[in-house]
Parts: C-alpha cells; sequence; structure tokens
C-alpha cells in the first residue's frame, strides 16, 4: 500500500516538522509469543491486550509505515522489572531502576536492535522515550560507573 504524500526518512530536510510520528505504550501494544512475556497488570479493564514486547512493534513496522509515519516514538523500555510501587507502575515504563537495560518483559538488547534496524529499513525512525527526573530506585552504576546521588539534605 502506498500513501500519499509519503516520504521517506531520506527525502526529509531535517526539519522536525515534517515528522509523521506514531506512538507505542510497549506495554500494551502487541505481543508475539516468540518474544519476551510482557506485563500482565496494567491500567485499564482487566480483559484488554496488555502483554506487548518489543517483537509485537517489529511485526507492526510494515503497518506503521502504511500509515504514513516515518517516525515510531516508544515509551520507555528501560528496565523497570523491580520499580516499586508494582506491576502497573513497572509496565509503564516510567520507574525505571536500570537505564542501562532492557525489560525483560519487553525484549533484549538483540530486539532493540532488530528492531532499529528494521524501522530503518523501512524509513521510519525510532525514538526512544525516557523521564530521567524520576526513577523506580536505580541501584545500577551506568557503564562508565557513574552513580545517582539520591542523597537528600
Amino acid at each position: 500500500m502506498t500513501v500519499a504524500g509519503w516520504q521517506g526518512v531520506s527525502a526529509l530536510t531535517g526539519d522536525p516538522r515534517e515528522l509523521t510520528i506514531y506512538q507505542v505504550m510497549v506495554a500494551s501494544f502487541q505481543n508475539d509469543s516468540t518474544g519476551a512475556p510482557g506485563y500482565r497488570a496494567m491500567w485499564g479493564p482487566d480483559n484488554a491486550m496488555k502483554n506487548g514486547n518489543l517483537r509485537g512493534v517489529i511485526n507492526s513496522l510494515d503497518h506503521i509505515k502504511d500509515l504514513g509515519a516515518n517516525a515510531l516514538w516508544m515509551t520507555p523500555i528501560f528496565d523497570s522489572s523491580t520499580a516499586s510501587g508494582g506491576e502497573k507502575l513497572q509496565a509503564t515504563g516510567y520507574f525505571t531502576n536500570n537505564f542501562f537495560e532492557i525489560d525483560p518483559h519487553f525484549g533484549t538488547e538483540a530486539d532493540l536492535r532488530e528492531l532499529v534496524d528494521e524501522a530503518h529499513k523501512r524509513g521510519i525512525y525510532v525514538i526512544l522515550d525516557g523521564v530521567f527526573g524520576h526513577h523506580g530506585g536505580v541501584t545500577e552504576p551506568s557503564p562508565s560507573g557513574y552513580a545517582l546521588d539520591v542523597t537528600v539534605t
């Protein structure tokens, strides 16, 4: 399917107004049973699908492109699996406990690499959302050894 007015990423000039952004809340998007398990407890109706993973996003890239999007904005996929506050908050990704790992409920670093590569093949930018002003109990230092100082004086 071809969308009228579609411009691939290579045709863009760098002006962000040229982006047509498709936003995905990974935890409540598509699940692929060959991927990570996803989260079960989330906000919304108890009988609604909630176990989205990166493999499900990969499988949806053609559909996203067919809609005319040339950018994919994903809610945080950083590891929130042990953040305080329970699974509903962990599933949002906004209460990260390790900014340098992919949440195992969503997938692996290899899954993310594949998602980015496949998106780029289709002319789609990938934007990772992250909120660095709050977290869910970061305990691991960065790969460079830097750690958060959460001491309040």
